[in-house]
């Protein structure tokens, strides 16, 4: 015996019809997350501050000196673009793409780079106070003469980065790879280098006074001519690190254990009682 189902009445069904339609909608809307005027209007000006471009691809536009200051540029794919000069002050590149890209003289203050990929980037000069690097990843980019004074830039990735002339004044850099850096002359006064690993890194010259390098690596690292003033050395690993010319006098929890495989010459000045044999 057939069973006659009851039909649906007419207003139900037109609300039916009427949910589907807007779930059509906004998954469309959803599908492309940055603002299609904003695009458009930053490919027309080259400018767009304070636009939504949230993973957009922005890979041939021409962005020298462009002004995104406050942009959000999360997920954004700036692989290789040209942003010397650019202006992106307080913009959101979290987890941003711009390996290879150029930021020369770009300012970054203030803005969002955690987890961003700056793999090979170019950020002569670019100014980044206040910035938060956090896990961002610049190895082997090229940041000489950068100003970095202060930023957070914990577990950072900079393996093979150059940080020649670069100001790291005050910057927390706990827990970073910064295995064969290029840190010539870098002033790194006060900052924090806890855990952090600096093994074969170049810091001739450097300024690090006051720095705390608690339990850091620092095997085969060059200190030559470094001044190392205050600086605390708890537990760093010091095997092969040269100590040529170095101003370590005054630094603090250094034991002769750890410079039992270090070196050094005659200009250079320890605490009280410890000794260094001299460089090959």
């Amino acid at each position: 015996m057939s069973i006659e189902r009851p039909q649906r009445p007419a207003a139900a069904l037109f609300r039916l019809a009427a949910m589907a339609v807007v779930s059509a909608v906004l998954w469309s809307a959803g599908a492309a997350a940055f603002s299609a005027s904003d695009l458009a209007r930053l490919k027309q000006t080259g400018s767009c501050a304070g636009c939504d471009l949230k993973e957009a691809d922005l890979r041939n536009f021409n962005l020298v000196k462009a002004d995104l200051r406050k942009a959000n540029l999360r997920e954004v794919e700036l692989k290789g673009v040209d942003l010397s000069g650019a202006d992106l002050s307080g913009a959101d590149l979290r987890h941003a793409e711009l390996e290879g890209a150029k930021l020369d003289d770009a300012n970054l203050t203030g803005a969002k780079l955690r987890y961003a990929d700056f793999e090979k980037a170019s950020l002569r000069r670019a100014r980044l106070q206040g910035a938060d690097l956090r896990q961002t990843d610049f190895e082997r980019a090229d940041l000489a003469d950068a100003n970095l004074e202060k930023v957070d830039a914990r577990n950072i990735e900079a393996k093979r980065a150059r940080f020649n002339g670069a100001n790291l004044r005050g910057a927390d850099l706990r827990f970073g790879d910064f295995e064969r850096a290029l840190m010539a002359g870098v002033q790194l006064d006060d900052a924090r280098l806890d855990g952090a690993d600096l093994e074969r890194a170049n810091l001739t010259g450097a300024s690090l006074k006051r720095v705390n390098f608690k339990r850091a690596n620092l095997e085969r690292a060059n200190l030559i001519g470094a001044n190392l003033s205050g600086a605390v050395l708890d537990g760093a690993r010091l095997v092969r690190a040269n100590l040529s010319s170095a101003l370590v006098r005054t630094a603090k929890k250094l034991k002769q254990e750890q410079l039992r495989r270090a070196c050094g010459n005659r200009e250079t000045t320890l605490p009280k009682g410890l000794t260094l044999r001299p460089c090959g």
